[in-house]
């Protein structure tokens, strides 16, 4: 019984595998060379740094963020409490 399934997981993985590479195989055959010559290296290069398009927006936020930070201290910076907040002091309005 136990030798059953290990069979079944060889051979459902060695299936699995050989048509993966059959189709690889099929598909670069109908492509032309030029397509095939990015397709390598646009996967080599996602290879090298696979989060290549995360760190580019991460870093863009990061740059939103510190430009919004520096408008928001050149805006009006005695609005803010004094004790180093980030809040702005709410005006009260004490007139009777």
């Amino acid at each position: 019984m136990e030798s059953d399934r290990i069979f079944l997981v060889i051979v459902l993985t060695a299936v699995i595998v050989i048509g993966i590479n059959g189709l690889l195989y099929v598909a670069f055959r109908r492509g032309n060379e030029a397509n095939m010559i990015n397709l390598t290296r646009k996967a080599l290069q996602n290879t090298r740094n696979p989060w290549q398009e995360e760190d580019q927006a991460l870093q863009e936020l990061s740059k939103l963020v510190a430009d919004l930070k520096a408008q928001e201290k050149n805006i009006a910076p005695d609005s803010y409490a004094e004790n180093g907040s980030d809040q702005p002091v709410k005006e009260e309005n004490n007139a009777q």
